[in-house]
């Protein structure tokens, strides 16, 4: 079904999307932040967030320390590779702490699943 919409993105929506997506990233960094108990996050900021396509490609990253973001990537991709994409529904969680999936630097890593059901315009 055609809704008038070109299949192409100009730069100014490719822009707009990619500062909503970092954006996102960001408030989950801050509401971790501000929900964390552990001194060594709250005030050392030792936390990051990312957003996933359901292939596992870094979609946007918090302002974070990048160590973690480099750890997240084949964390996100190990969890892929034991739950398929199909078998995921909103809000499962994944809590990690094996360091042979990432660098031992990352001692613990939650990962949660959220879908969006709308199209968008580029699909």
């Amino acid at each position: 079904m055609d809704h008038g919409i070109s299949s192409e993105l100009d730069p100014i929506t490719v822009e707009v999307i990619r500062h909503k997506l970092e954006g996102i990233a960001n408030e989950m960094q801050h509401s971790l932040l501000r929900s964390a108990f552990s001194p060594i996050v709250k005030e050392g900021l030792d936390a990051s967030a990312s957003l996933f396509t359901l292939d596992g490609e870094t979609l946007a990253q918090s302002i974070a320390i990048p160590i973690h973001l480099g750890t997240l990537i084949p964390i996100v991709v190990e969890i892929l590779k034991r739950n398929p994409v199909e078998t995921l529904v909103d809000g499962d969680i994944f809590i990690m702490n094996d360091p042979t999936w990432a660098a031992p630097i990352c001692p613990i890593s939650l990962s949660s699943c959220q879908f969006s059901r709308t199209a968008v315009p580029w699909d």
